[in-house]
């Protein structure tokens, strides 16, 4: 919570009334940098990114399903996830367990701008179609708290700060016409 602001049962929470709110049974995340900040974690499956390849089905009753490489999985993130009402399948489970979803009469609200067409798929199956629209989660993430918002201000605070290890002087002899370089003391 030292950076993250928000638990993650209370963003499952606040998706879940979302979920009821649309009329709909189970949310489909697909979009790796929502997954990670809904969960509050941080992976190294994408060169340069801190994101892990997954997807999570958070349900109207405000638990989730994270689909992802077990394996990958620490004994602290295991207790993390379970405490938060998560629970973790393998990543190739993701659309039949949609499929078996929808069968049993649920209903999936999909992001048409971030969901693949093998989730549309798996999603309209007994002729059902799922909700299509946009998800609450970007806004969530844009309202920053105050945790998130000191955090922000040191990294900044820590980027823009210039360090020498001597410090540098100019020639002030030069004409404007001239470049001016640093002349070390």
């Amino acid at each position: 919570m030292k950076y993250a602001g928000l638990k993650v049962e209370d963003k499952l929470s606040k998706i879940s009334e979302s979920i009821v709110a649309k009329q709909a049974t189970d949310l489909l995340v697909s979009k790796l940098d929502d997954i990670a900040w809904i969960l509050n974690l941080r992976g190294s499956d994408v060169p340069n990114t801190p994101l892990f390849v997954s997807y999570l089905i958070i349900r109207d009753d405000a638990t989730a399903t994270l689909f992802c490489d077990q394996t990958r999985i620490t004994a602290e993130v295991s207790e993390l996830l379970t405490s938060s009402n998560v629970s973790v399948s393998a990543y190739e489970d993701t659309f039949p367990h949609v499929s078996s979803r929808v069968s049993q009469g649920g209903r999936f609200w999909l992001d048409p701008g971030s969901t693949s067409v093998a989730a549309f798929e798996a999603s309209s199956v007994d002729g059902s179609a799922p909700l299509k629209a946009e998800t609450p989660i970007e806004l969530m993430k844009a309202k920053k708290t105050e945790v998130e918002m000191a955090a922000m201000k040191s990294a900044y605070l820590k980027g823009t700060k210039a360090e020498f290890s001597e410090p540098v002087r100019f020639d002030t002899s030069a004409s404007r016409e001239q470049c001016w370089e640093p002349v070390r003391s």
